[in-house]
């Protein structure tokens, strides 16, 4: 069997891995996929592309075996990718694990997990997350923990909160609306409605969100101010502890002030950038056409134990477990499985944000699932 690295993608039903047919568009991928090494891959069709933004991946969609820890699809949909975009996976990783669910028009988009739950292989369809806070000077760091098929209650104290799913045009995706949003014990109005549409992406460093609401929450940080140098972002005093909480219509869940501030806007500035943007500064125009307005990353899921349960449709937090913030946690290598028949994938981390005084704020946090192999 080949084995790859995965980034895991939870607003996108498609998976791929670059093929070894891929020219310099992959040079810098460590391991490339090789259909001719397989006796169970069937050509479904060519000339396929995916789209992430202003990126994409191209190449041809086809079926293989696919063994995820200790679960296995005979026969999964991905796109054998020839071609990509720069810097749309990391060195490390050899492509993407699609874990949405909704259907597209993209190619067949039919993810593992769904596959894995329909063969009856999981006691329970979840898939749940613990995401590691770095040190910055720690060696080799685990980035978290990914358990599919249920949950992992090392990670997480008390109830998990499920909310249902805000789903547009009855696609089954990973969407909930921002209720409310508190910055330095003040409760900020966020746009009701379209605009309010979440996502949550363990893809991306931090939180972006419309420019209106954007504005109104730095508003409530003294002295805090649109940045020169970084298009989006909000600078304020370094020695200033800003305190976020975020709820989406349940409770409120509180942010690690560290994980607000980015680092100094530049090396030795006595000014930091704040983890929530905007992408669109110069508009107050958001998507109504059932794309995400805002858009959670770690800098939110380091914070929660989070689950995405597919029936009913619904997404979960939990506290996180005393044990979940300790050093040793990298033992979490040792776990396969737990009290509900998950297996546990170990995530590793490229890390971008602070370091040595530098902010590195263009750079999404990159987090790769453990081993995938391909038959």
């Amino acid at each position: 069997p080949q084995q790859f690295r995965f980034e895991v993608d939870l607003e996108s039903p498609h998976s791929w891995v670059a093929n070894r047919s891929c020219g310099l568009d992959c040079d810098d991928i460590e391991v490339l996929y090789d259909p001719s090494s397989s006796s169970t891959v069937t050509e479904i069709s060519t000339g396929d592309t995916i789209h992430y933004g202003s990126a994409n991946v191209s190449g041809s969609f086809v079926k293989d075996a696919v063994r995820l820890s200790p679960f296995t699809v005979a026969s999964q949909f991905f796109l054998a990718a020839n071609k990509m975009s720069d810097n749309v996976v990391p060195y490390e990783s050899s492509g993407i694990l699609g874990l949405a669910y909704q259907q597209t028009t993209q190619g067949p988009s039919f993810p593992m997990s769904l596959s894995l739950d329909y063969k009856g292989q999981l006691a329970s369809a979840e898939m749940s997350f613990w995401v590691n806070r770095m040190g910055e000077l720690e060696l080799n760091p685990v980035g978290g923990a990914f358990t599919y098929g249920g949950t992992n209650s090392s990670l997480y104290q008390g109830e998990i909160e499920f909310l249902p799913t805000t789903a547009p045009s009855n696609a089954s995706s990973w969407n909930l609306d921002v209720k409310e949003i508190i910055i330095q014990g003040t409760s900020v109005q966020i746009t009701p409605g379209a605009s309010a549409l979440s996502a949550f992406s363990l893809r991306s460093a931090n939180i972006s969100g419309p420019a209106p609401d954007v504005a109104a929450i730095w508003a409530a940080v003294p002295d805090a101010v649109p940045s020169t140098t970084h298009p989006g972002y909000y600078q304020f005093a370094c020695a200033t502890t800003v305190n976020v909480s975020i709820s989406f219509g349940g409770r409120l869940w509180p942010m690690n002030p560290e994980d607000m501030n980015i680092g100094p806007v530049e090396l030795g500035s006595s000014q930091c950038l704040g983890a929530i943007y905007t992408l669109n500064p110069s508009s107050n125009a958001t998507q109504t056409n059932g794309t995400a307005n805002w858009n959670f990353g770690t800098a939110f899921m380091k914070n929660v134990y989070s689950v995405f349960q597919p029936t009913p449709f619904s997404i979960g937090f939990a506290e996180l477990s005393t044990q979940s913030s300790k050093t040793d946690s990298a033992r979490l290598r040792l776990i396969v499985g737990c009290a509900v028949g998950g297996g546990v994938l170990v995530l590793l981390l490229m890390l971008c944000g602070k370091k040595g005084g530098n902010t590195v704020v263009a750079t999404p946090a990159r987090w790769v699932p453990a081993m995938i192999r391909v038959s």
